[in-house]
């Protein structure tokens, strides 16, 4: 969860959509002789930022960000006696020095995305000698600074903003910060700070309201009678040693709407006082926290509940209305949710829209309270001990995007009415006992579905064609059911898989359009390597089909290997036949290749040589013939993954010492491939006499 919006003076908002100037900036400016605000923001000027912007005595506000500008600041921007504001963020890399800025009347400076690459306190050293007098904002927000923090910091009386946001500064903070009365934001997040914070770093910070400094490794130690001097709104210490015991200290601090202490080491039921406070956003997410959850119907305006990854015990807490991101996953929860979901219904969820409770003990019967959760968009219930059959309200949600039953009981057949919801992008059902047949709700109409896994179910069909209309699947994993028949030719429609999309990330990511800052990743599990693996972050790009442990014949469709893009396929544990794919080798993104325990025959195609990304695989146990293609890639694999055959050559011990016999053109046009596999087996047979195996 990345910073608040924050009450930066210096940022600059460019719209969203415009169309973008480029080349110089034209001298004909200097004809607007009043002009006191020059906005030319979030374009494409290229060259040195203009000197002659020096002679607009009149600017009070000047903003360069993120252009093409290359080579130093020019000094003479220092003339402009009366400019208040200068923002230079952008996609360059000057350096500064006492020479090329000498600002002495600016208020406001920002280089935020300034490829500065300077230690942080030359930087200080450098502004204090020219602007530490009158400088109320400081803009560094991911320049690239790096080094450690001096006292000079002290010497900026003024400042009111300091923006420090995902550099690469170390060490303590210096105690001359809590010298800085002026200060109301502070941004220092994601540096490598460590050392220890104590009450003299906010001894005169009577106006501070927001100090964001998660991600770094700092450690809180202050009395537990401390009473702050500030009040603040906006607090983000992940990530910060807090614990074990809660921060008496956030007792008094009446005026939180943002509080994120996750991951910060505290061991310690949740103080009754907590709730009661007007947050609009709470993470108290990977602690150790433990009992029960507190009431939280008196936390009228909260909106974002995270305390996932706890110890917290006991029946799920009813909710406030205005409660739209709630995830209480990976904590030991238990009993019903009838109380949690159905209790004063229009008034509790009807704002809900992520919902993630996987991975705790709750159980019993799914109510059917769902028909007014109209805005509901992510529902996880796995892993936990829910039985029966889906509840026919759950159908019909009218817009979900990621919906997650998998490892419950749940019995019975795929709601029909799930073909309504067409918003969907994963559906993941797997690990249940669902039966049933594919083609009652796949349709042309899932556009946008991106993962279907209904692993470990007893499915019992063969694979529609309607299948091949979820032209936006990226992964698909059907295994350990009882499917049956052959796979449709058409795998090819899947689109995904044969190209990567530029603007992928959108759709696999849930950001909510009324916040900003808070973005939810679902998690998708995964077998690979025979190993269940966990993706999030990346899962995005991630590409695979596992239609393992089922009951398909015949021939594997050479159409599969148009997915050029596919990391891992497993057809293991079928009854495919014939050979594999001549053209396996354009599959050029393999990562992961399983057909093992099947039928298949013939030789293994010499393209496969050509996987350069291939370290898992897997052909054991089928009847393939002849000489294992010989390459470093495949030379590097264990024997096991092609015992089971009548294979030669490494990593096998066996030599292939006796040549393939020749066929000629004759005896060719009367024998079919199955003969020729016959008569090679033959002549391995004797090889394996010759050689003793």
């Amino acid at each position: 969860m990345g910073p608040p919006l924050g009450k930066n003076p210096g940022s600059a908002t460019a719209p969203q959509y415009r169309s973008m100037l480029g080349g110089k900036v034209n001298p004909s400016l200097l004809d607007l002789k009043h002009l006191r605000l020059l906005d030319l923001s979030d374009n494409n000027f290229d060259g040195q930022i203009p000197k002659f912007l020096c002679y607009m005595h009149n600017l009070r506000h000047l903003d360069l960000s993120l252009n093409s500008f290359q080579g130093i600041i020019p000094h003479q921007l220092g003339n402009v006696s009366n400019l208040q504001y200068l923002a230079l963020r952008g996609r360059w890399n000057p350096k500064i020095n006492g020479t090329t800025l000498q600002l002495k009347v600016n208020h406001s400076l920002t280089l935020s995305f300034v490829n500065l690459s300077q230690p942080i306190s030359d930087v200080l050293d450098i502004f204090s000698r020219c602007v530490s007098d009158i400088l109320e904002s400081l803009g560094l927000d991911e320049s690239q600074v790096f080094g450690q923090f001096t006292n000079r910091l002290g010497r900026f009386k003024k400042l009111v903003y300091l923006g420090l946001y995902n550099n690469s500064i170390l060490g303590s903070i210096p105690s001359s910060l809590g010298e800085l009365s002026s200060l109301e934001i502070v941004y220092i997040g994601y540096n490598k700070l460590n050392g220890t914070v104590f009450e003299m770093h906010f001894s005169n910070l009577t106006r501070l309201v927001e100090f964001f400094a998660s991600g770094n490794s700092l450690v809180f130690q202050v009395s537990p009678h401390w009473v702050p001097p500030f009040k603040l709104e906006t607090l983000g210490l992940r990530s910060c040693h807090l614990g074990p015991q809660f921060q008496l200290w956030l007792r008094s601090q009446k005026h939180l709407g943002y509080l994120d202490i996750s991951d910060s080491r505290i061991k310690d039921a949740i103080p009754t006082f907590l709730f009661k406070n007007p947050f609009l956003l709470v993470n108290l997410s990977h602690n150790q926290l433990y009992g029960q959850i507190p009431n939280l119907t008196e936390s009228t305006q909260l909106e974002v509940l995270d305390l996932n990854s706890n110890r917290l015990s006991g029946a799920l807490p009813l909710l406030p209305f205005k409660l739209y991101l709630l995830d209480l996953s990976n904590n030991a929860l238990s009993g019903s949710i009838f109380h949690f979901l159905c209790h004063k219904m229009n008034e509790s969820t009807r704002m809900m829209q992520i919902l993630i409770l996987n991975n705790n003990f709750l159980s019993e019967v799914i109510p059917n309270c769902w028909m007014n959760l109209k805005g509901l968009k992510v529902l996880n219930l796995g892993n936990n001990r829910f039985t029966s059959k889906l509840p026919a309200s759950i159908g019909t949600l009218s817009s979900p995007e990621w919906l997650n039953l998998r490892k419950n009981h749940f019995s019975g057949t795929i709601l029909v009415s799930l073909k309504n919801c067409t918003q969907m992008v994963s559906l993941d059902l797997g690990e249940n006992e669902f039966v049933g047949n594919l083609k009652v709700w796949v349709r042309e109409r899932f556009s946008r579905m991106k993962i279907l896994n209904l692993r470990s179910n007893k499915f019992s069909s063969h694979l529609p064609k309607e299948l091949c209309n979820l032209r936006s699947l990226q992964i698909l994993d059907l295994a350990d059911n009882n499917f049956f028949g052959t796979i449709p030719r058409c795998i090819n429609n899947f689109s995904a898989m044969m190209k990567i999309s530029s603007n992928e990330e959108s759709d696999m990511n849930y950001q909510s359009s009324r916040d900003v800052f808070s973005t939810y990743l679902e998690s998708e599990l995964l077998v690979k390597k025979g190993h269940m693996v966990e993706y999030n972050t990346i899962l995005k790009f991630v590409r695979g089909i596992d239609l393992s442990k089922n009951n398909f014949f015949r021939q594997i469709p050479m159409e599969v290997t148009n997915l050029s893009e596919l990391q891992s396929l497993n057809l293991s544990h079928n009854g495919f036949t014939g050979r594999i794919p001549e053209n396996i080798g354009a599959m050029r993104s393999l990562e992961s290749i399983d057909f093992s325990r099947n039928q298949l025959s013939g030789e293994i195609p010499q393209s496969i040589s050509s996987l350069t990304f291939l370290s898992d695989l897997n052909l054991s146990n089928n009847n393939l013939i002849g000489r294992i293609p010989s390459s470093t890639q495949l030379s590097g694999f264990e024997a096991s993954c092609f015992t089971g055959n009548q294979l030669c050559g490494p990593p096998l011990p066996n030599n292939c010492t006796v040549p393939t016999p020749t066929i000629n053109s004759q005896s060719r046009g009367k024998k079919d491939g199955n003969e020729d596999e016959v008569n090679w087996f033959f002549v391995s047979m004797a090889l394996g006499f010759i050689v003793g195996f």
